[in-house]
């Protein structure tokens, strides 16, 4: 969601990645991951991107990964997963008690995306 909308918007001002990539003050190679889906950018990354296109971070993408993006240290990695609409790929590398863990591993359990 967030690498269509950020190209449709780039593509409907006119824009080359380049150019989005200087005014967010970022390298066109971060727009260029994002929009191939390679990468999921920095939290901070996406702010700048959508300052540059003149939107607010939702109507980039949906609450739920706003929301993580506002909130997530930076041991998380969110990425869209490709051909799979309202689905990401979740990386957590971060040290936490296993009580935590435990929770974590009960919330993923409860998530149908897996076996879809």
């Amino acid at each position: 969601m967030l690498a269509l909308r950020v190209r449709e918007r780039r593509i409907g001002l006119g824009w080359s990645q380049a150019e989005l990539g200087r005014r967010a003050e970022l390298n066109r190679n971060v727009i260029n991951t994002l929009e191939r889906r390679t990468s999921f950018p920095r939290r901070e990354n996406v702010v700048r991107i959508a300052k540059a296109l003149g939107v607010a971070v939702p109507h980039l993408t949906n609450a739920f990964v706003h929301e993580d993006l506002r909130r997530a240290p930076a041991a998380l990695s969110i990425t869209e997963a490709s051909g799979q609409p309202n689905v990401v790929l979740l990386q957590i590398h971060r040290r936490v008690s296993t009580s935590t863990a435990a929770k974590v591993v009960a919330l993923l359990s409860e998530d149908s995306t897996e076996a879809a």
